[in-house]
């Protein structure tokens, strides 16, 4: 053995103290590495979120007080809550808001709450970034218990179930729109599944009537049947005919309904109420009323048909086409504006976003808008910010402007559609 080896073996336990200090040290570092890449510690300096503590201390040397200033930041994760413990004392809820769009950035996460919570050892309050955390699978028999009147919409990406009270708050008009293969169809779908598998458990399926308008005539024909609604495809004249016969019928009832309880000084919003067994007067049928494709049918630009001086029968049935789609048009209109109170459900779908390509229905009229994702300009015409211009939105996720504000949602795609292999659309 070398007399240097030797030496160092008579002082093997200061060896292992220094390669200790030495080895902690330097897992130290790695973790404080580690924890700046982990949480862009770097990055959230630069955006003012560290706190500034100011000193003074007596320099030993020169026996002048000097300044001195360290910053101090505390943040880690908590499941899929990223947690400020320390941090500017200048800032709030308001300025974690403001920087939302740079936190997303930098995290990789979208943030969907920001809240605050007392700390027992601090006069700062902890401030919470509650980020998406969508389950990787959200099946149709998830879809809790509802109640007749309400429409299931999906789940947020903080675990809550967003349920509209059709009845109780006339949340019934929806318009939902989002390119091919979004989901948007098995939404629909999931929606009319539980709303009338619901009516069916409370021996209320009589009380509503389905009918469906889709040009493809292949989405919805499982619900039909199931429930015994009515499919009608537009571009067939002959189905046109008979649906617009029928909502133009639904529109005199409702109206010489109306007409009757403003006479006789009884409020309509009462409407549910008044359809009881002891009514002595007529009270329409509710109506559950789906549009697809609207496009399709109500695209904007269509000029009237021209007649020659002996019209052919092929150009008299263009002209009726015609009509009767703008008839069903100023329908649609009407049921959207004058029957919140009458019960209606409404439902209109289509895939492009720009009001400028639809002569009908008016989009003011849809106080609940549900969309997926599309470019930044018609995201902030559609909900007023650029919530929609996120690339996060993948197929089956939404997002839904309400009452509430705008949230995103993941919906049920569990729905088999005939002719469709794997299950959404």
């Amino acid at each position: 053995m070398s007399p240097i080896i030797s030496e160092l073996m008579k002082h093997k336990e200061a060896l292992a103290a220094v390669f200790s200090v030495v080895g902690a040290t330097l897992l130290y570092l790695i973790y404080q590495i580690y924890k700046a890449r982990k949480y862009h510690l770097k990055e959230l300096k630069a955006l003012g979120l560290y706190q500034d503590e100011i000193r003074e201390v007596m320099n030993e040397k020169t026996g002048l007080k000097e300044r001195r200033i360290s910053s101090k930041l505390k943040v880690y994760w908590k499941g899929n809550k990223l947690i400020f413990s320390k941090y500017n004392r200048a800032f709030g809820v308001k300025n974690f808001e403001n920087l939302k769009q740079n936190l997303e950035t930098l995290f990789g996460k979208k943030i969907e709450l920001i809240t605050h919570e007392k700390q027992w050892f601090s006069s700062q309050p902890k401030i919470i970034l509650h980020t998406e955390a969508f389950p990787d699978k959200f099946l149709f028999s998830q879809i809790p218990e509802l109640t007749v009147g309400q429409l299931f919409i999906g789940i947020d990406a903080l675990m809550n179930f967003i349920v509209l009270e059709a009845i109780k708050y006339f949340e019934n008009s929806l318009l939902v729109i989002g390119p091919k293969g979004s989901g948007k169809s098995v939404l629909i779908n999931s929606i009319i599944r539980s709303f009338f598998q619901t009516l069916k458990r409370n021996n209320k399926l009589k009380d509503y009537q389905l009918i469906i308008a889709d040009n493809k005539g292949t989405d919805f024909i499982e619900v039909v049947d199931e429930f015994g609604g009515s499919y009608y495809q537009p571009f067939n004249l002959d189905d046109l005919r008979e649906l617009v016969k029928k909502l133009r019928q639904h529109k005199e009832e409702i109206e010489t309904t109306l007409a009757f309880l403003k006479a006789n000084r009884i409020s309509p919003r009462h409407w549910d109420e008044l359809r009881t067994e002891g009514t002595q007067f007529y009270v329409p049928p509710k109506l559950f009323l789906v549009l697809d494709e609207m496009k399709a049918y109500f695209g904007s630009g269509k000029q009237v048909p021209k007649l020659s001086k002996e019209p052919t029968d092929e150009e008299m049935a263009r002209k009726e086409k015609y009509d009767l789609t703008q008839e069903f048009g100023h329908l649609v209109n009407f049921f959207a504006e004058q029957c919140r109170s009458t019960g209606l459900i409404l439902i209109c779908a289509s895939q492009s976003p720009n009001k400028s390509d639809y002569d009908y229905p008016d989009f003011i009229n849809f106080p609940i808008l549900i969309a997926s994702q599309t470019n930044a300009q018609q995201s902030i015409q559609l909900i007023g910010d650029t919530s929609l211009n996120d690339n996060t939105l993948t197929r089956g996720k939404f997002v839904i402007r309400d009452e509430v504000g705008v949230r995103r949602f993941l919906a049920p795609l569990s729905i088999k559609i005939k002719g469709d292999r794997d299950g959404v659309k």
